[in-house]
């Protein structure tokens, strides 16, 4: 049954938003880590990243997500002068041609026309069934970023399996959100 009328912010989320617009993946996750860190999403005039948040909501959005003190001073021990500048990458899980292995990065590590490059990175692989709900998602740094980045030339990218690994062994400056992605999709929209 299609929402018909003026939304209200008792009936929205952004899951209802995502899912009754057809939004793409990749609008729907910066719009996702823009909330979850109280951050402001850049238009695509911006060649570098997507959110620009500070350290501080950062901060409060990963311990809201259960990272533990030291991981989340891993995150943030780069010198950022306050500015944390987030490139999101999103995709669907599974798709009709197999799973996502590649995470494409081109252009996000270095500074472009002279906007500043990325200082970390959201990673958010949502389920292959369209209803916006993440499956896996990861925040990390650039420096990170360019350790697992490979095709260094072209057609940069990231391995969803060498994310996987790292993470599972405990690479500092990596961190799961899965649940603090899932909370900003169900969180209820502010119409003004």
């Amino acid at each position: 049954m299609p929402i018909t009328g003026p939304p209200t912010s008792a009936s929205w989320t952004h899951r209802a938003y995502y899912k009754q617009y057809r939004l793409n993946v990749e609008q729907y996750g910066e719009i996702l880590v823009a909330h979850a860190f109280r951050g402001e999403k850049k238009g695509d005039a911006q060649p570098c990243y997507d959110v620009e948040t500070t350290e501080s909501n950062v901060r409060i959005g990963l311990l809201s997500a259960a990272a533990t003190p030291a991981a989340i001073e891993s995150c943030l021990a780069t010198d950022t002068g306050g500015g944390i500048r987030i490139e999101v990458k999103s995709k669907q899980a599974r798709t009709a041609s197999g799973k996502a292995d590649v995470v494409y990065c081109q252009n996000k590590l270095e500074e472009v026309r002279r906007h500043s490059p990325a200082t970390h990175f959201a990673v958010i692989l949502f389920d292959g069934e369209g209803n916006g709900t993440a499956e896996e998602a990861w925040f990390f740094t650039a420096g990170v970023a360019g350790q697992l980045l490979r095709g260094k030339t072209g057609r940069a990218y990231i391995s969803v399996r060498d994310v996987r690994k790292a993470i599972s062994e405990g690479v500092g400056g990596l961190i799961g959100i899965r649940t603090l992605i899932d909370h900003a999709a169900t969180t209820e929209l502010t119409i003004s």
